[in-house]
């Protein structure tokens, strides 16, 4: 949500040129995965399920990223920012890693863990 906020925030500055180029789909992913968590920590049988769907959503966004960013290093466009495409397909590749991971454990979680449980 962060990164996205700062590459568009000369957008947001002013009035946008399109509604398209703002983040809001990632504000929306986001925003998701925090209600989920916030909702799973209440009540972890209709909690998990939101977070389920925030993880399932936030994979969607960055696997795609990915494979667009990564056919972009493989045609060898020229970076335009200031982080070069290498890295950045390295950083989204992570991502998309770290949000796989947090989908797959909380399907396969079946009760929260509390920290004043015995282990």
């Amino acid at each position: 949500m962060c990164a996205e906020t700062c590459l568009h925030f000369e957008s947001l500055l002013g009035l946008p040129g399109s509604w398209l180029s703002l983040p809001i789909h990632d504000w929306v992913a986001g925003s998701f995965l925090i209600y989920g968590g916030v909702k799973s920590q209440r009540d972890w049988g209709t909690g998990r399920l939101y977070q389920v769907a925030a993880w399932a959503f936030n994979v969607s966004l960055l696997c795609g990223a990915f494979f667009g960013h990564l056919e972009d290093w493989s045609a060898e466009v020229p970076a335009q920012g200031w982080i070069s495409e290498r890295a950045l397909v390295i950083i989204i590749g992570f991502l998309f890693a770290i949000s796989l991971c947090g989908l797959v454990s909380t399907m396969a979680v079946t009760s929260p863990w509390r920290g004043d449980e015995p282990a």
